[in-house]
């Protein structure tokens, strides 16, 4: 994994390069998933923040026979979505014994990268994540086990969630799918809120999916936190609901069009 993306010390993801990096695997065609996957280092992430958790717990049990850390082994690690380095950390005595990558392990299986993958999604709290963490170690975990992994995990999902956006997305696209689910025993319909930004050069980014109120306030906010504001226009596909939670500030549309120019490869050209 690039030292750009993920520095080894800290863990810490610039998610900007990590954007960079997926937009550049799909404009060369490259697959998400499987050998040097664009994935890969969501999935290093959370397992070694689900690895700080374990031995947090597994210390607060022995605390009274003075066992400390003593630094991290590096391994490499294969799994579908591309290997990468994984950094498990150890105690003093050796008796820690991690449960989601377990020693001498090299393989990732492919159900339990779904499971972590699917961990970033948007719209899981506290107890999701801790329902989810709990059913990614096969209910094999206690209680306490479940809430220090969960604790690490929150800061890193929600750092990906709330990571700031692109000083310019000329073109937003907003649309949702229904899909049929069961809850409580019944069959209903759910919708999945998607929006597509064009980000420069015809390349496109999925950035959330929620309630629109909800999403376009969240996005409002991490926009924010942008340099520049400079969201020309949405593509909206006519969806109920949508017009209580977008407002036109801009009504010529001939300026519209111009400003979008500098951001295209081609001309745009009146219809009329």
């Amino acid at each position: 994994m690039s030292q750009k993306i993920a520095n080894r010390t800290t863990g810490l993801v610039d998610y900007k390069e990590l954007e960079t990096n997926i937009l550049s695997s799909i404009r060369e065609g490259k697959p998400l998933t499987g050998r040097d996957g664009a994935l890969t280092p969501f999935i290093k992430r959370l397992l070694e923040a689900s690895l700080e958790g374990e031995i947090e717990s597994h210390l607060s049990v022995e605390s009274e026979e003075n066992n400390r850390r003593n630094g991290r082994n590096g391994k490499t690690l294969r799994t579908s979505a591309g290997s990468f380095e994984l950094l498990t950390p150890r105690d003093r005595e050796g008796s820690f014994e991690p449960q989601i990558v377990k020693k001498r392990q090299t393989n990732l299986h492919p159900e339990l990268e779904t499971k972590i993958l699917s961990t970033y999604a948007s719209g899981m709290g506290y107890r999701d994540i801790a329902s989810h963490v709990e059913e990614i170690y096969d209910h094999k975990i206690s209680a306490a086990e479940i809430s220090s992994i969960t604790d690490k995990l929150l800061p890193v999902i929600n750092e990906w969630r709330g990571r700031p956006l692109q000083s310019v997305y000329p073109i937003v696209f907003m649309d949702g799918m229904f899909f049929k689910v069961k809850e409580d025993g019944h069959c209903i319909s759910k919708c999945m809120y998607n929006i597509l930004a064009k980000w420069q050069k015809r390349s496109f980014i999925w950035l959330k999916m929620r309630d629109w109120l909800g999403v376009l306030n969240d996005l409002k906010e991490r926009y924010r936190l942008a340099s520049q504001q400079k969201n020309y226009s949405s593509c909206i596909i006519k969806s109920k609901n949508t017009s209580d939670c977008v407002t036109v500030h801009r009504l010529q549309l001939v300026n519209m069009l111009n400003g979008l120019e500098a951001f295209f490869d081609f001309k745009l050209q009146s219809t009329s």
